[in-house]
């Protein structure tokens, strides 16, 4: 062997580099990888956290447009006209009720109209949007707004 003086079993200890310490030992090495993975673990839960969010917001803002659709074509119809229900969204009322619900994918939808409430002249048109969470939670947003009878006045 070049360089190393064998001396019975044991190598010449003046012939190999002093140990000042430079360099990493196994356990250091194993405790760093160690630390890396926890690290990468904790990462990888916050991006399952971070789509569970972004799952309840998808529903959250699915629900606030469903709810907005009854608020607007509510808002939009003649006061007289505000207890017809167009169910099958083609633009032709179905019939008129003071309540209606509907199905749209997953969410459940229902709204409810209240004449002369809170004073003569005046309606009240209430919406409620439901749906399960991953969970199996019922979940809600609900709105309601308040219609004057521009006829009222002129009596």
């Amino acid at each position: 062997m070049a360089g190393v003086v064998m001396l019975g079993h044991r190598m010449d200890r003046r012939l190999m580099p002093p140990r000042d310490g430079s360099g990493f030992s196994l356990i250091e090495a194993m405790l760093a990888l160690a630390l890396l993975a926890g690290g990468c673990l904790a990462v990888i839960g916050m991006f399952v956290v971070g789509d569970r969010a972004l799952a309840r917001a998808a529903h959250v803002d699915g629900a606030l447009a469903l709810l907005q659709g009854v608020m607007e074509w509510k808002r939009a119809l003649p006061y007289e006209q505000l207890d017809e229900d167009d169910r099958d969204s083609d633009g032709l009322p179905d019939g008129r009720s003071l309540d209606g619900t509907d199905e749209r994918g997953a969410f459940h939808r229902a709204w409810h109209l209240r004449r002369d409430r809170p004073w003569p002249g005046f309606s009240i048109v209430s919406v409620e949007v439901t749906w399960s969470d991953e969970r199996g939670m019922q979940r809600h947003v609900a709105s309601a707004m308040l219609r004057a009878d521009p006829r009222a006045g002129d009596g």
